[in-house]
């Protein structure tokens, strides 16, 4: 019953693993012929893509604890951006991708692109339903109030981690001088395309924080991740609460 109790919850917040699943499109009538070396290349650039993203996602997370004054589990944070992007490195959807860098998507191509995305949504919903039943199951909870009580804390979590995954995807496609080459064009910055051209309701506080980052893009992305798991390292500028 607590295990069908936490999916209708999920179901209700929109997070349900199977709700936004999606399979690729198949092009019957298209050849998609790729290099191994175009493939290999493509890879390594998404999986580079892949580590900024982490780096930046648990700059971030750090970031917001201090200014919620909420402890966001860097764990957590980790465990769900691992996943980042990793239905791109499938064969098919890296050969398609590869046809189409740099150029305007066809209707049938558009929908493989939104198909992806369902994909990543589906996959990372599926991780966080998989997280919260093994947190019940190490530490089972005592009774109905107690497991919705820890189920709405899970669900935020999951709302805030995806919020920073989404952030940090945009911070470094904004600034990753790659990105043009991937998109035909420039791409805007996050803090001006989440604030200015998203229709979304971010706080004015959100902005900051994503400024913040942005101002020390270049500095995180050089860092380790064992630097960023530890704290080791400073930002200019901090913001003033």
């Amino acid at each position: 019953m607590l295990r069908v109790l936490f999916v209708l919850i999920l179901s209700l917040t929109g997070w349900s693993a199977q709700a936004n699943s999606a399979q690729p499109a198949v092009f019957c009538n298209t050849v998609l012929v790729t290099t191994v070396q175009a493939e290999t290349e493509f890879v390594h650039k998404v999986e580079l893509h892949r580590v900024r993203v982490m780096k930046l996602a648990l700059v971030l997370a750090r970031l917001l604890s201090t200014f919620a004054g909420q402890a966001i589990r860097l764990d957590s944070v980790e465990s769900a951006l691992a996943l980042h992007d990793i239905n791109k490195l499938d064969h098919e959807t890296i050969s398609v991708l590869i046809s189409i860098l740099g150029s305007d998507l066809s209707p049938e191509l558009r929908q493989f692109v939104n198909n992806l995305h369902d994909r990543d949504a589906a996959t990372l919903a599926k991780h966080f339903e998989e997280q919260a039943q093994l947190n019940f199951k190490l530490s089972p909870p005592k009774d109905d109030a107690e497991y919705l009580r820890r189920s709405i804390e899970l669900i935020h979590e999951t709302n805030v981690i995806t919020e920073i995954e989404h952030a940090a995807d945009l911070i470094d496609r904004g600034l990753d001088p790659g990105a043009k080459v991937e998109w035909g064009k420039s791409r805007k910055l996050a803090s001006i395309y989440l604030f200015d051209i998203s229709v979304r309701d971010y706080p004015t506080w959100w902005k900051d924080l994503i400024v913040e980052i942005e101002d020390n893009y270049s500095m995180i992305i050089s860092l380790s991740l064992d630097d960023i798991r530890s704290g080791n390292y400073s930002l200019k500028e901090p913001i003033k609460h």
